[in-house]
């Protein structure tokens, strides 16, 4: 009896212990662990999606649409819940026109949540959605769709999958165009279909703000077709063309070819993506005499009815021969700028000086970047005048030594056409909200 009475004794000890043991756990996993295994049957049972925003439009002056968003659906799957992987990857491979095995890999991936196809058109989507797949989601996506496919491209740039800006105004205005996306909780079942939680709060989607251009869509499409014309004639590699509005400094029209279409940029090498009109330089050659005519008329070096002799088409200068398209004696500085004339235009830029025709191709704007705005605008190439050989002066003044872009150029012709004025250009002509 007394072995009996004692083995009771231990037993109760033991399962009082053990009872305490118990208590214990649970008031460290209520108490201390809480937060922690809340998280984790929350993320059992509810799942956070994302609401996309709606990116902003893209306009050309006249509110013309160039970019905007299409609605698509974006399919996933809790592989865990899909009880019939087989049926799911022969429907998507139907429908989709993919391999049956690549949906089947990634249905019995070893993961919580795989995508099983994003930016599915909707009227596809529809059809599928009418299989009511265990365990299979579907959530809104949208994705870019260019109106005019090539027109404008290197402007505008385009997205990735995710809808994120990765060239063009489509990147440099990615954080105004993309909006803010929304959220919300939902439920799980026990087979993985989802619904809202009214005990969660729901937060709606902010949609992005548009950009207008001040590109003319009818400019821009006359532009580039004359240019793919002028490149075919003359079998050239490539060209670029500008229009601009010289009072205001707007950009009317901006391309360069070779293009591509942003609806599809995979397919073309990413040589094409940028915009040569303000990345690429040049030696502007005789285009910039007006740089050099300028700065000798407003010095009074020479008047345009001024007799320069110019050499008979052959120069020397600190062992260096200049030479004429065609051979002149004397010409008026007038008909120096009018035959192009190198070696007038340089007899008389030897008189302005080096310092000064220095600064007047600053005030027109070379060796800076232009202020346009845009990603990739090179700000080409001017020496200091410390930096100038003996042949520098001479070379500048026919557009030789300097790099510039096109934008540059085209920048300080319309200084010309503006009384004087070097105007800032410009090609966002507004930011407007929903």
């Amino acid at each position: 009896a007394r072995r009996i009475k004692f083995r009771l004794g231990v037993l109760k000890f033991f399962l009082t212990l053990l009872g305490i043991l118990v208590i214990c756990k649970l008031f460290y996993i209520q108490v201390f662990k809480r937060k922690e295994f809340k998280k984790l049957a929350n993320s059992q049972h509810h799942k956070e999606v994302k609401i996309p925003a709606k990116r902003g439009y893209i306009y050309d002056r006249e509110m013309r649409v160039l970019a905007q968003d299409l609605e698509y659906y974006s399919f996933g799957c809790f592989p865990e819940k899909v009880e019939n992987p087989v049926k799911v990857a022969n429907i998507f491979s139907k429908y989709l026109g993919e391999s049956r095995t690549i949906f089947l890999r990634k249905l019995r991936e070893n993961k919580k949540f795989v995508w099983l196809k994003r930016k599915v058109e909707k009227n596809i989507g529809d059809i599928i959605l009418k299989y009511n797949l265990e365990g299979v989601t579907k959530s809104i996506d949208y994705s870019r769709f260019y109106l005019y496919s090539n027109t404008a491209s290197q402007i505008i740039g385009f997205t990735d999958i995710d809808n994120k800006g990765l060239t063009g105004i489509e990147k440099q205005f990615n954080d105004i165009l993309q909006g803010e996306d929304g959220k919300a909780i939902l439920k799980l079942d026990a087979i993985g279909r989802s619904f809202p939680d009214p005990g969660y709060l729901y937060k709606p989607p902010k949609n992005g703000s548009s950009v207008v251009l001040t590109i003319d869509l009818i400019y821009q499409t006359i532009a580039e077709e004359e240019l793919k014309k002028a490149i075919l004639n003359s079998k050239a590699r490539g060209g670029m063309v500008v229009i601009m509005q010289p009072g205001t400094g707007e950009i009317l029209a901006m391309a360069s070819f070779p293009d591509f279409n942003p609806n599809d940029p995979l397919k073309y090498d990413v040589s094409n993506y940028k915009n040569r009109v303000i990345s690429d330089t040049f030696e502007p050659g005789s285009t910039f005499k007006i740089v050099t005519a300028c700065a000798i008329l407003e010095e009074n070096i020479k008047r345009p009815n001024s007799t320069i002799f110019c050499e008979n088409g052959k120069f020397k200068i600190f062992n260096h021969t200049i030479r004429d398209v065609k051979a002149h004696g004397n010409l008026t500085f007038r008909e120096v700028i009018e035959y192009s004339s190198n070696i007038g235009t340089l007899k008389c830029a030897l008189l302005l000086g080096k310092r000064k025709l220095y600064s007047y191709a600053r005030d027109f704007g070379f060796g800076n970047e232009t202020g346009l705005g845009l990603i990739g605008e090179e700000r080409g190439l001017l020496k200091k005048p410390s930096q100038w050989s003996r042949l520098t002066l001479p070379e500048i003044a026919i557009g030789q030594e300097v790099a510039i872009t096109a934008i540059q150029l085209i920048n300080a012709y319309a200084a010309i056409a503006n009384e004087g004025i070097l105007m800032r250009p410009r090609i966002i002509k507004a930011i407007v909200n929903n």
